[in-house]
């Protein structure tokens, strides 16, 4: 089971474990147990999905709803100029970034935290063996 496995790897600790009612759709149960795991060093967290084909990105630069790639080092005037003329033959558009989203664990403001929890449902589903796992994180956007 990879949410096991990935507990073990993280070394978490349980937070809080809870018999909670859900919303009873036909394959949930009404009653269900609900175990978190609340993580507060994100290196931690990294290390654990490390071994495994999934990767965790902290930043992200947007342009409007799609993903653009990071502003690379200033350009003297003439390189920015070559740049923009190549831009206009070539009939393409600079997509400049418009908004950042960061991945922010540690303290938040007064008793506010941030951090990453792992809600796992071990027995949610009526009709099978398996469980659901959800991840809860802050994510922080600046625009610009």
């Amino acid at each position: 089971m990879y949410f096991e496995y990935l507990i073990g790897k993280g070394n978490f600790q349980v937070n809080a474990v809870r018999e909670v009612c859900h919303k009873a759709q036909p394959q949930y149960k009404s009653h269900t147990r609900r175990i978190s795991y609340k993580v507060f060093d994100l290196d931690q967290f990294i290390d654990a999905l490390g071994e495994t084909s999934v990767t965790l990105d902290t930043e992200v630069l947007f342009s409007g709803n799609t993903v653009c790639e990071e502003e690379a080092a200033p350009l003297s005037a003439e390189e920015e100029i070559a740049r923009a003329k190549a831009r206009v033959n070539a009939g393409q558009k600079r997509k400049r970034p418009s908004s950042k989203s960061t991945l922010t664990v540690g303290n938040g403001e007064g008793r506010a935290t941030r951090e990453i929890e792992l809600i796992w449902w071990p027995d949610l589903y009526s009709l099978t063996q398996h469980g659901k796992m959800a991840l809860r994180m802050f994510i922080e956007k600046c625009e610009f």
